[in-house]
C-alpha cells in the first residue's frame, strides 16, 4: 500500500507573525508528519525526485501563511495501490483574515508514460511499476492585506526563502523589483500600492 498524502503543509499566519513553515495537521497534535527523505528511500522501493516547498501555497498577506509543499516520488518496485486519505485540502483550504488571501488547493496527479492522471482524495489508486506520483499542497492562510506587507520581506521571500514568485511579488504584494539587478523600485510600489488603495471599499 502506497500512501499518496501525508498531514503536511504551512500554519495560518496571526496578526505580527507569519505562519510557521512545515507544520503537521493540527488534527493529530503534530503526531502525523511525513518522515525524511532517507527513511522513506530505504524502507520503501521508491526514489524521492523533489521534496521542497511549493511557491506560491502561502495565503499572501501583511503576514503571509507558511507555504505547503511539491513532493514527487518515483515507484521503483511493481504494481501497487495508492489510498489517498488526508487530502481535503483538494476542496477544501485555509482561509485568509483581515484582508489576507486563502491558499491553492492540494492537487495530486499519477504520471504514467508522459500522461497526468488525476489522484482525487479518499480513494484507491492502481500504481505501476514507473509510475511519478506528483503531489502540491497548500500552506497556511494569509493576515492582513498582502499590499501592506513589508517589501523587503516580500524580496526576502522571492530570492532568500524562495517562497514567492516575481509575478506574486508584483501582482498581490504590489512589490516592483528589477529581475536583472534585483533590486526593490520603491517608486513603483508607491504607484502600485496607490492604485491598490483607491479600490479598496
Amino acid at each position: 500500500m502506497f500512501p499518496g498524502y501525508h498531514a503536511e503543509g504551512g500554519a495560518g499566519a496571526v496578526a505580527g507573525y507569519d505562519g510557521y513553515q512545515g507544520a503537521a495537521s493540527i488534527g493529530t497534535l503534530g503526531e502525523i508528519s511525513r518522515p525524511n527523505t532517507e527513511d522513506v528511500e530505504i524502507r520503501y522501493p521508491w526514489k524521492v525526485i523533489s521534496r521542497e516547498f511549493r511557491i506560491d501555497s502561502s495565503g499572501a498577506g501583511k503576514w503571509r501563511g507558511g507555504p505547503g509543499y511539491h513532493w514527487e516520488v518515483e515507484n521503483l518496485g511493481g504494481e501497487a495501490s495508492m489510498h489517498t486519505g488526508a487530502g481535503h485540502g483538494e476542496t477544501t483550504f485555509s482561509h485568509g483574515a483581515l484582508g489576507g488571501k486563502s491558499t491553492p488547493p492540494n492537487i495530486c496527479h499519477i504520471v504514467r508514460n508522459g500522461e497526468r492522471i488525476r489522484a482525487k482524495t479518499h480513494r484507491l489508486h492502481q500504481l505501476k511499476a514507473g509510475d511519478h506520483v506528483v503531489k502540491d499542497t497548500g500552506g497556511g492562510g494569509g493576515v492582513g492585506r498582502p499590499e501592506e506587507r513589508d517589501p523587503q520581506a516580500v524580496w526576502d521571500d522571492v530570492y532568500v526563502n524562495e517562497l514567492v514568485s516575481l509575478q506574486a511579488a508584483w501582482e498581490v504584494y504590489k512589490v516592483a523589483i528589477d529581475p536583472a539587478t534585483r533590486k526593490i523600485d520603491w517608486e513603483r510600489i508607491k504607484t502600485l500600492r496607490g492604485a491598490a488603495a483607491s479600490q479598496v471599499p
